[in-house]
């Protein structure tokens, strides 16, 4: 199955009946992690600045989620009235630039994020499944003829890995483990085990054997 081998998000694996409350809660949670109301002075600067020259910052991570959103959106009612149309790259790393993501009010981006997620979701909730199973050529990971079903797929998973990259970011600013605590704790649903043996390796595992001290073994997250 075609998998992220980064965060190990599998698009097959997200049935359509799901995808409009998924895509309903991005912008809830996006501002649980990016508008925490305990967040220390100077959280605003530390979210428009980058770790590194080479990594985007937390701000610049949420503009792109938001335009991924309302794109994506614009892909899906394309290929509502167009037969497998082409769908126009959307140029991210030059939008980070070009569109001055870092200068962007955090506070309005997230609102606007609240409002592309409920947009999204109020299209997918109406889609029919032949409209899921519509088509168009999507670019991104690479040139490939895409239902829309896995359009909607594809954003969820842009939300939710860069959330994780926001949060990694912002998580230590924001004392450690309350992010964590946040989290449901009488519920969830696991939907994939990935193990990371080495750095910037993932394997996707079928069982897992998991412990309070050491996590999943023969992860190293611990390690660094």
């Amino acid at each position: 199955m075609e998998h992220c081998e980064i965060c190990g998000f599998v698009w097959e694996l997200v049935a359509s009946a799901e995808q409009a409350s998924r895509l309903a809660e991005i912008g809830s949670a996006y501002r649980r992690v990016l508008l925490p109301p305990d967040r220390p002075a100077g959280w605003a600067e530390r979210a428009s600045t980058r770790p590194s020259p080479e990594v985007w910052s937390a701000v610049e991570y949420a503009c792109h989620v938001r335009d991924v959103i309302l794109t994506c959106r614009e892909r899906i009612l394309l290929a509502l009235v167009q037969d497998t149309p082409v769908c126009a790259p959307m140029f991210a790393d030059e939008r980070v630039l070009g569109a001055a993501y870092a200068s962007e009010d955090l506070g309005d981006v997230v609102a606007e994020i609240e409002v592309a997620s409920a947009l999204l979701a109020r299209q997918v909730a109406r889609l029919s499944k032949d409209q899921f199973a519509r088509t168009g050529v999507y670019g991104y990971p690479q040139s490939a003829e895409r239902s829309m079903a896995w359009v909607g797929a594809q954003v969820i998973h842009e939300a939710e890995h860069h959330l994780v990259d926001i949060s990694a970011q912002l998580a230590p600013f924001a004392g450690g483990l309350e992010l964590v605590r946040r989290a449901p704790k009488d519920c969830g649903r696991v939907d994939l085990v990935v193990r990371r043996p080495d750095v910037d390796d993932r394997e996707i595992l079928d069982v897992a054997h998991l412990t309070v001290a050491e996590g999943i073994e023969g992860d190293n997250w611990t390690a660094g």
